[in-house]
């Protein structure tokens, strides 16, 4: 009897474990999507049609021909402010190199875009490009399911790496210099 008690709680853990592996909580998305190897290795800017703070509408493809690092934030993620320290860091170094810094909003996941503009008074983002995902389709294009998470993307529009979390300047410089 005892064995077929654990047996049937047994089955009951992996049956759950399928289902909650297989479901769309949070965790599991963020986990899946940290995990890929490099959800695609060609992510082309043409397609992308994002708003800028001025309220101008603006093509990525501007930024073809250049080495281009894509920051996606939130104004309330609290590692994403420090992710903005790093990113002024790395763009000086970067001034010598044509190399573009695009931070890219993710205004769908915002209270309101004043919050978004005031956040950006606050900032320091000399020498950063300022994007607005207002309908939310660079995240989808690029599969961003938490912040901050950045992209490396080469002088022809393809993604070379994906960097999900805080990333250290030094790692974005190494990254630049490894592929000029």
């Amino acid at each position: 009897m005892q064995q077929v008690k654990w047996s049937a709680l047994l089955l009951i853990l992996c049956v759950a474990g399928f289902f909650y592996l297989n479901s769309s909580h949070e965790w599991v998305v963020v986990e899946r999507a940290m995990s890929e190897k490099e959800v695609e290795q060609s992510y082309i800017l043409n397609d992308i049609s994002l708003a800028t703070v001025d309220g101008e509408r603006i093509k990525m493809d501007r930024f073809q021909g250049k080495k281009t690092i894509l920051f996606f934030f939130t104004s309330w993620c609290h590692v994403c402010e420090q992710q903005w320290g790093e990113l002024q860091f790395a763009s000086e170094e970067f001034s010598n190199m044509d190399v573009q810094v695009v931070a890219i909003n993710l205004t769908e996941e915002e209270s309101a875009v004043s919050a978004v503009e005031e956040y950006i008074e606050k900032i320091d983002s000399t020498d950063i490009f300022i994007a607005l995902d207002i309908k939310g389709d660079a995240q989808k294009q690029f599969r961003v399911l938490g912040i901050p998470t950045s992209f490396y993307v080469n002088e022809k529009g393809e993604m070379v790496k994906r960097m999900d979390g805080l990333v250290p300047a030094d790692k974005y410089i190494h990254l630049i210099k490894e592929n000029n």
